[in-house]
């Protein structure tokens, strides 16, 4: 509803708060929800989401909110939605840059890069050279022979045509499906344009043509007189000499550019109205015998006609263009020149530009739009280097000769979209890569550090997350769409814990720093800062409880000690230190980091340290109700691993069955425990609950009856607890489907999920399994039963007998499981029938997975074992008889 509200709703609103002048200028839920429901075009809304609205701000609790509160809350909103808006944006290059010695000794001309994120550099002299993404030099050529020649051939400039696994040289070129274009400009200011069809077989017959200093030499004039593959068109575009141009065939268009102010760019068709080339052929046949050297005069010399104003579009720029830029996806054109300004365009529209980017101070040598970061970067020939925001018209990053410690003058620059990489070309060769972390195709993420803390709140059906970098965000769980986040929640230091207060209108989040601060986490107000005097240490985990309608919060951490504050909103004190210790906790408490603390009404309150102690308290008297510890047994844990206790948990409704495990935590190996608290303290069970070390989070239901685990490695399990170690000690595991294939919820299709196959596998609709109940919409246990029951259902009509059906599931099984006989034929077609049941990507991946492989790239043994047909076993020889003189013993019997 805030991005609704304009001045005139304000007005309104203001005059209601000061018709309550006589109560403070303030508004109870009811006049709110009835006041914003009748401004102008919030009819609308329900009342439902004018009442979060009011929750969100009257933060305290007080049913009522005043005019301050509302208007703390809307800047506070706004400013840091800003903020988060600016830090989403935020992006930098690594310094110093990359640098690399070169073998060229001449100018550069160009860096260009190939389809494999090579870069390709030409010079003057011919020396081309090929560069990796981490600037090691790959191969190098010297394409003209006879440098030292005072004729030899010099290099303007050069292109690559990967289509034909060519490199053309002296001029800039593109291509269509069928024909190539090969552009250039000159020092006229002309465009030239040689097209031509058939284009591989054409150059094919080029690269036969005699050689001038090493390279294939061509006669223009006379390719074009005589070839129906080959067509000129010359026209006059600018009044300079031609600074940079281009051809872009998602436009159909060429651009080019000069120092000209009447003509800096221009936009003209391809094609011009001038039949420059059947001139050409009437010349080459009048003149053959003649005039044959006025050839090349008539083409290189010749006064070409201006295109007329339909066939081009024209900016007048001032001091002219020395480069640019398009991008056909934003429809925008960047420009820039002597004026040291940075110009946006629309293609279409040739009045005025649509922004202007100041900041640098000398020319501008090079611009690229990144379309797909949203990004503009330029280079300025001071060496200075800046990223700018294409939506906003704000510079992101800027990098200055002192950062980047790049020697010389730069000559050429070139950024790499696909690794996100700007080269640069001084005396030396120079890279530097963006600091952001690369984008996964299909694999989103919810924060770019990583996640510290999550908590949901049922009271705004949100998710709020917290992570290392001190960023908090909120997302509405039912869209999974962001709805707001503030970043330098505690400064430079990660969040380590977060916690609700008991109404869920408040964030509570403990940090690196050693304090605790209270928010309004919808909009980022700082509500209270909780710490104590001197210094500070991390934070592991908080708590939040009430008793006899006194609130407090509990933090513990590295300092050792249990550290409550008073939760009293009539306190005025912006930072409140901690209530005083207790006696028994300072004598007799944790002599280790405490990590996890959980509480449990009436009267609980456990916390467990980094050498595997638990203790429970009394938090009415502050004594300790019972000690507890993991067992360490050599052949259960690893040698030299600590005992640390991460997560406890209290099971709320068995805290006075006196005869059950109320409490739970995770220990070393993927261990859970269930403990008894009465009586000294006794585990009651123990399972493996993970293949992996460390169980990392654990939770239980309102009920009780479900079990949650998460690991290490991001499996999450589910147990069913529901009579687990409630009545007594248990020695087997409870039912569960930690790390299961099957699907979570049976009728979302998304849900079907394994992490042992490709993200893109996942996520191919066409790879869902062909399962019943999607299907047929059939009731699970109807599925999971249904080859049980159709053989119980045959067996009855056999035996006509009910003792075998009464028998047990488990002992049921077993008889028709020693029962059972299969054959070869039977084993193969049960194979057959297996193989190659997925679809879409799934049915790919089957195919064309290779055999597993062990983690060293060898195949498995039993791989390389090769299978024959059986032979009939052949009979045994009878042993031969020994003689008496050979059997010293005396051993044979007669």
């Amino acid at each position: 509803l805030e991005e609704y509200i304009n001045l005139d709703h304000l007005h309104i609103l203001k005059s209601a708060f000061d018709a309550n002048a006589t109560k403070g200028r303030i508004l109870t839920k009811k006049e709110f929800i009835s006041i914003f429901g009748s401004l102008a075009g919030l009819q609308g809304n329900n009342n439902e989401q004018i009442e979060l609205l009011f929750m969100k701000i009257d933060s305290c609790c007080n049913d009522y909110i005043s005019w301050n509160e509302f208007c703390t809350y809307m800047q506070l909103e706004y400013a840091e939605k800003e903020d988060a808006y600016l830090h989403g944006k935020e992006v930098a290059f690594s310094v110093p840059a990359i640098t690399s010695n070169t073998p060229h000794r001449e100018q550069f001309l160009r860096i260009l890069n190939t389809s494999d994120n090579n870069f390709v550099i030409m010079s003057q002299d011919g020396m081309i050279t090929f560069w990796g993404p981490d600037l090691k030099l790959k191969r190098s050529r010297q394409i003209t022979h006879d440098v030292t020649k005072s004729k030899s051939k010099w290099i303007t400039d050069f292109t690559l045509m990967p289509q034909y696994n060519k490199i053309v040289t002296a001029t800039g070129g593109s291509r269509s499906s069928d024909t190539c274009y090969v552009l250039y400009g000159d020092v006229q200011g002309c465009i030239n344009v040689i097209q031509i069809t058939s284009a591989g077989e054409t150059l094919r017959t080029w690269k036969k043509s005699p050689k001038s200093d090493g390279i294939a030499s061509v006669n223009l004039e006379r390719e074009v007189a005589r070839s129906s593959n080959i067509r000129f068109t010359r026209w006059k575009v600018h009044n300079d000499w031609v600074g940079q141009i281009n051809y872009y065939e998602s436009i159909q268009s060429v651009i080019s550019c000069s120092n000209d102010d009447t003509n800096a760019l221009v936009i003209g068709s391809l094609q011009s109205s001038t039949k420059v080339d059947s001139q050409l052929r009437e010349v080459y046949f009048s003149v053959n015998n003649r005039h044959r050297p006025q050839q090349s005069n008539y083409i290189m010399g010749s006064q070409p006609k201006r295109r007329s104003d339909s066939d081009q579009t024209v900016f007048k720029i001032y001091k002219g263009v020395k480069t640019f830029d398009f991008s056909k996806q934003k429809n925008l054109i960047v420009t820039g020149g002597m004026d040291r300004i940075i110009r946006t365009w629309n293609p279409y529209v040739a009045n005025k530009p649509t922004g202007m980017l100041r900041g640098h101070n000398a020319p501008i040598n090079y611009l690229k739009i990144s379309s797909e970061e949203g990004r503009v970067f330029s280079v300025s020939t001071d060496k200075t280097i800046r990223i700018w925001d294409l939506q906003d018209h704000t510079c992101l990053h800027i990098v200055r000769p002192k950062a980047h410690k790049i020697r010389g003058d730069i000559q050429v620059a070139y950024y790499n979209a696909q690794n996100r990489t700007i080269a640069i070309a001084t005396d030396l060769l120079a890279s530097m890569s963006l600091k952001c972390k690369t984008i996964v195709v299909d694999m989103a993420t919810s924060h770019k550090e990583a996640i510290t803390a999550i908590k949901y709140n049922s009271s705004f059906k949100q998710i709020v997350t917290a992570s290392d970098g001190s960023v908090v965000r909120v997302w509405d769980i039912e869209t999974g769409n962001l709805l707001f986040e503030f970043t330098q929640a505690h400064g430079a230091s990660a969040i380590t814990a977060i916690m609700f207060d008991s109404s869920g209108r408040r964030l509570i989040t403990g940090g690196r720093d050693g304090c605790l601060r209270i928010w309004n986490y919808n909009n980022g107000h700082c509500l209270r800062i909780l710490k104590k005097e001197g210094h500070n240490q991390e934070i592991s985990d908080v708590a939040y409880y009430t008793q006899n309608k006194n609130k407090h919060i509990v933090s513990v951490g590295w300092d050792k000690r249990i550290n409550i504050y008073n939760d009293n909103p009539d306190d005025f004190r912006y930072i409140q230190p901690p209530m005083p210790y207790w006696a028994e906790d300072t004598l007799n408490g944790h002599r280790d980091d405490i990590l996890s603390v959980a509480s449990c009404s009436p009267n609980l309150l456990a916390t467990s340290s980094y050498n595997g102690k638990i203790i429970v308290w009394n938090l009415v008297s502050g004594h300790i109700f019972c000690r507890l510890r993991v067992p360490c047994q050599d052949n259960q844990y690893k040698s030299g691993e600590q005992n640390a206790i991460s997560k406890i948990a209290f099971l709320g409704r068995r805290v006075n069955d006196k005869l059950s495990a109320m409490l739970i935590s995770n220990g070393p190996n993927g261990f859970i425990y269930f403990w008894n608290i009465y009586n000294g303290g006794s585990i009651y069970a123990s399972f493996k609950a993970t293949d992996y070390d460390e169980i990392v989070a654990i939770a239980a239901n309102h009920e009780n009856t479900k079990l949650f685990t998460a690991d290490i490695k991001g499996f999450i399990g589910v147990w069913d607890i529901t009579t687990y170690a409630a009545g007594g000690k248990e020695y087997m595991p409870p039912d569960g489907t930690f790390g299961q294939q099957e699907s979570w919820d049976i009728y979302d299709p998304t849900t079907y999920q394994s992490p042992m196959v490709p993200y893109d596998v996942l996520v191919d609709p066409q790879s869902l399994p062909n399962h019943p109940v999607l299907s047929e919409k059939k009731d699970m246990m109807q599925i999971v039963h249904r080859d049980s029951i159709a053989e119980a259902e045959k067996k009855k009509k056999e035996s006509n007998s009910d003792s075998q059906f009464e028998q047990p599931p488990t002992q049921w099984y077993k008889n028709v499981k020693h029962n059972s006989k299969f054959d070869d034929l039977d084993i193969n077609s049960e194979v057959l029938k297996e193989r190659l049941t997925g679809s879409g990507k799934r049915l790919r991946h089957e195919i064309l997975t290779p055999l597993l492989r062990s983690r060293s790239g060898i195949a498995r043994e039993y791989q390389s074992l090769q299978c024959y047909d059986l032979q009939d076993t052949p009979s045994i020889p009878e042993p031969q008889k020994l003689t008496s003189h050979n059997d010293p013993f005396d051993s044979i019997f007669s």
